[in-house]
């Protein structure tokens, strides 16, 4: 179920951000999103998933750290 859930998550925020539209998860979601997101990010990227990652301060909110493991900037607007 995790694997279903990040692609959910993260590409709904892709959805989300290329449209110019608000998004928001729950906090519980966003967990479980980190963990997996963090066993599999690399800072070299992981071919198939993710892009290099991008470091963030442990205080920027969860969501975005999420976003950064997978080299998404989760400041970037369309």
């Amino acid at each position: 179920m995790a694997q279903p859930l990040n692609e959910l998550v993260v590409h709904g925020w892709d959805l989300a951000s290329a449209t110019g539209q608000p998004y928001a998860v729950d906090h519980q979601t966003a967990e479980a999103v980190h963990r997996l997101v963090s066993q599999q990010a690399s800072s070299a990227g992981t071919p198939g998933l993710f892009g290099p990652s991008m470091t963030l301060p442990a205080d920027a909110p969860l969501l975005d750290r999420v976003l950064g493991l997978t080299g998404r900037d989760p400041g970037w607007k369309a």
